[in-house]
């Protein structure tokens, strides 16, 4: 879920998005990285992230960051596991994001 700008409906500030990921036990999700840093806050749950070939085991209220360009993967190591992300830089603000999977 993406929270927006209820004025304008677009990102929540100029160079910094927010969004609310949910990730059942499932196993791990695609591999993927984009142009921007991420801020992520553990909500709920536990679980791990792999973020440049490295895995992380972390849960409620942990914070971590991913790099620019580093591949990363999440997944959920109990029934539910809820993540905000905070996704920055200069580039969201002019739209030229680019995400390879």
């Amino acid at each position: 879920m993406r929270y927006v700008n209820p004025v304008t409906g677009g990102s929540v500030m100029t160079t910094l998005d927010c969004h609310a990921v949910r990730l059942p036990n499932e196993g791990p999700t695609r591999l993927k990285r984009g142009t921007w840093n991420a801020i992520c806050l553990v909500v709920e749950g536990e679980g791990r992230s792999t973020i440049g070939g490295e895995t992380f085991e972390c849960s409620r209220h942990d914070v971590f960051t991913i790099p620019h360009w580093t591949w990363v993967s999440h997944e959920a190591a109990v029934a539910r596991w809820t993540c905000l992300s905070a996704p920055t830089g200069p580039f969201m603000s002019v739209s030229i994001w680019f995400e390879k999977s």
